[in-house]
Parts: C-alpha cells; sequence; structure tokens
C-alpha cells in the first residue's frame, strides 16, 4: 500500500494546486495557498483511500474541486487511476484538515504490479501520470487535463527528485 500512498498525495497536491492556476488573479491567490501536510492516510484495501491534508488558504476565495483524478501508466498502457469520490471545499482565509476520499480504478493489476517493481529498482523510464481536474478557485473556473507524461517530469514539479521516492514509497 505504501506505492498508493504516494501516489494519493501527488493527487491531492495536484488537484489543490492546480484548482487555481489559470487566471491573473488566480495566481496571485495561489501564493497564498499550501497543502502544510499530510495529516492522514487511512487505505480501504484495494477500494481506495482517504486522504486528510493540512491545507492554508490564505486567499480570499472558497476552493472547491469537483473532480479529479490521478492516471497511473507503464509502458504505454494505463494501468490504473485514483478518482477522487467526493467535492472538496476549503474554505476562503482559513487553515483547515481536509479529508479527500479517493477511490482506486485498476485495469491492468499486471502492470501495477511492474510499476511497484521498477519504482522499488529506481528505473522510472517507462513510467508515466496523467490528470484531470475540475473545480473552481473564487472567479476562475478551472477544467485542467494533462495527457500521459513521464514520472519524473511530473515529480519535478512538485520538488521531489526521483531518489526521494524510496523514502516517500518505504521502499
Amino acid at each position: 500500500m505504501s506505492a498508493h500512498k504516494f501516489f494519493f498525495r501527488c493527487a491531492a497536491c495536484v488537484a489543490l494546486l492546480l484548482s487555481v492556476s489559470c487566471a491573473g488573479t488566480a495566481r496571485k491567490a495561489l501564493s497564498e495557498i499550501r497543502i502544510e501536510g499530510v495529516e492522514r492516510i487511512e487505505p480501504h484495501a484495494f477500494a481506495g483511500v482517504d486522504l486528510t491534508l493540512r491545507v492554508h488558504n490564505g486567499s480570499r476565495y472558497r476552493l472547491v474541486l469537483r473532480e479529479a483524478s490521478l492516471g497511473v501508466w507503464y509502458d504505454g498502457v494505463q494501468a490504473g487511476e485514483i478518482v477522487l469520490r467526493d467535492e472538496v471545499t476549503v474554505d476562503r482565509r482559513s487553515d483547515a484538515s481536509v479529508l479527500m476520499r479517493w477511490k482506486f480504478c485498476i485495469e491492468d493489476p499486471a502492470a501495477l504490479f511492474m510499476i511497484a517493481r521498477r519504482l522499488r529498482s529506481g528505473r522510472f523510464d517507462r513510467l508515466g501520470v496523467s490528470y484531470r481536474v475540475v473545480g473552481r478557485g473564487g472567479p476562475a473556473r478551472v477544467n485542467i487535463s494533462q495527457p500521459e507524461m513521464p514520472l519524473y517530469e511530473f515529480l519535478r514539479t512538485f520538488g521531489v527528485a526521483p531518489e526521494e521516492l524510496e523514502t516517500y514509497l518505504g521502499l
């Protein structure tokens, strides 16, 4: 389950950070929004996971995340997807614990196994992720998606070096 924990952290970060990143006003608000940490991860076997994040929203806008998903790819084939089950909101000018409920959609268990093996061995060359985020950050509507991109590129977005995955995944 450790690999799932990492992917949910990434999904949560992408969802909240990108949900306000489109307009000039939203860019300013983004500087006032940050994920301060993961408070709790409660896996539900292979069904999903509840992820509780500590979020600071110093902006004057309420954030609403209506839909989010993170696809996991191996060698050009989608192995599975992590999907947000319920809408998530973060009130304006608040520090809050935000519960996010995610559901696993495993399309290819064998590919998921290969992904875990490659992560353990530090080989990222055939691994990728895709994402989709739908929500609202104050006046800005958000509908962002990214087709499959290399995992190392996705990690760079969050300042995570591929070597640090060992720590995050507990390998």
